[in-house]
């Protein structure tokens, strides 16, 4: 509540801007090869950023904030695997089919990427730090969620059951 006050107290939304628009999204044709090339590409990214504590974001927050001895690394890092995923989805090439949820995973990617950066430099911008942990609580949920939209876009187009 506090870090959504600061938020609205100095004029800036919590809500972030999609950097991407559709024509940042390279599409393939929307064939059974392309899907399921889509997905074995797409899940090796997933996996990658999972291995580098994407999933654990709220540990990585709560472990910064329960000691005053923490320093930034993990917060970095995770900026960073959002980074790197952003850059992966970027550039793959989405069928036509999954080109919008392509592009909403992109820009919460991106977007996760910024807020990390800027939770790491609280102790050096406090304001910066707090609207991030804002901008986190908004966009989490919608990470989720398009997460959970694309597991049902595979399994509705027989990627896997």
């Amino acid at each position: 509540n506090l870090a959504e006050k600061f938020s609205k107290d100095i004029g800036t939304t919590a809500e972030l801007r999609a950097t991407y628009k559709s024509a940042d999204v390279r599409t393939a044709t929307d064939t059974a090869a392309s899907k399921k090339a889509y997905y074995d590409t797409f899940s090796k990214a997933l996996a990658t950023a999972k291995k580098n504590d994407m999933g654990n974001e709220i540990v990585v927050i709560a472990d910064y904030f329960s000691s005053e001895e923490s320093d930034a690394a993990a917060l970095t890092k995770l900026s960073n695997t959002y980074a790197t995923l952003t850059k992966s989805l970027k550039s793959m090439n989405a069928p036509s089919s999954a080109a919008a949820l392509h592009l909403e995973l992109l820009n919460e990617s991106d977007n996760m990427a910024a807020i990390f950066k800027n939770i790491a430099q609280i102790d050096d911008d406090s304001i910066i730090g707090l609207v991030a942990i804002a901008q986190f609580e908004i966009n989490e949920p919608k990470m989720e969620k398009t997460l959970a939209d694309f597991l049902a876009y595979f399994k509705s187009n027989a990627i896997f059951n």
